[in-house]
């Protein structure tokens, strides 16, 4: 208990030197100190918020994370300098969830934060879907995929499309010219900022009993997913906000806050394949997120070695 209280205290002191995002201008503004902003070599900036000592370590090092993710080899693998706006007009309809759900970090994302946005078409032709399956399918054979750790029930398969040759090229290709700038314009951002923290296509097995994921967020700014399979019963993401189980067809794409709460919906027969995108950007530091990450790790430590100290 004292560890957690501890913990707690650490987190509440990091994210009362927090300033908040300016949604329009990526600057900084915070409610009691103005901190001084700098830009360095890489774009990001270099911010001194003048918090107290005990904090600035922690927001030293959240500031550390977001630019190793930026910077990080996925990073690179979908990093393409032809990002412009997509020459493609493809319609969104829009299901509202709320502002007190869009997740810590609303004030980044403008009015988009609080509803989840599916294309009225699909940005993934039959092929393509087919084609990110099949490469999938024949990586877990043999033997590389992982465990989707939000799973509460039986493992959901997983494998990274950076390790996917072929799926790796598209994607870079698609988020490029079409994408980045779809989700982007839904959220108030520059599709130029956003970088891939990560790629997978989840596979959701019901003979397997891998069928659900629990409400969680995501480690992210902005999460996409696009289902590539047909012939299952149920899935679909469920929002806790509004309690909406979202269905859309093969190939289109959903977009959301990734700190909006949500759950993948149990499916009752059949296989279901996605892919899911988590992105960041340069313009949102995310640092709520990240010294909550860091005080969690602090916790953890603390309290290893306290349970050392106990067992002796």
């Amino acid at each position: 208990v004292v560890v957690t209280l501890l913990a707690w205290r650490m987190l509440l002191l990091c994210v009362s030197a927090i300033p908040s995002l300016h949604a329009s201008t990526g600057c900084i503004k915070e409610r009691k100190m103005q901190p001084r902003c700098s830009s360095s070599s890489t774009g990001v900036s270099s911010l001194d918020y003048g918090a107290p000592a005990a904090a600035t370590h922690i927001l030293a090092e959240a500031e550390a994370a977001h630019a190793a993710e930026l910077a990080s080899g996925t990073a690179a693998a979908f990093l393409s300098h032809r990002t412009a706006s997509s020459r493609r007009e493809v319609a969104f309809s829009s299901h509202h969830v709320g502002a007190r759900f869009a997740g810590p970090d609303s004030a980044a994302l403008g009015d988009g934060a609080s509803s989840v946005h599916i294309s009225d078409e699909a940005v993934l032709a039959p092929a393509e879907c087919a084609a990110l399956r099949l490469e999938a399918r024949l990586a877990m054979a043999k033997g590389l995929s992982s465990q989707f750790t939000y799973t509460d029930v039986a493992p959901i398969r997983e494998v990274h499309v950076a390790d996917l040759p072929l799926a790796r090229r598209m994607l870079r290709r698609k988020l490029a010219r079409l994408l980045l700038p779809l989700v982007a314009g839904r959220f108030a951002l520059p599709p130029g900022s956003l970088r891939v923290r990560d790629a997978v296509v989840l596979r959701y097995d019901a003979a397997e009993r891998a069928t659900r994921q629990p409400f969680h967020r995501d480690e992210g700014l902005v999460s996409f997913n696009v289902p590539l399979s047909r012939g299952f019963e149920g899935g679909g993401t469920c929002f806790e906000g509004s309690g909406a189980v979202l269905r859309p067809p093969q190939g289109r794409l959903l977009c959301h806050a990734s700190g909006m709460r949500h759950a993948g919906h149990a499916i009752s027969r059949g296989v279901r394949w996605v892919l899911v995108v988590f992105l960041v950007s340069t313009r949102a530091p995310q640092l709520v997120r990240r010294c909550s990450n860091l005080a969690a790790a602090e916790a953890r430590l603390a309290a290893a070695a306290e349970a050392a100290r106990a067992g002796r």
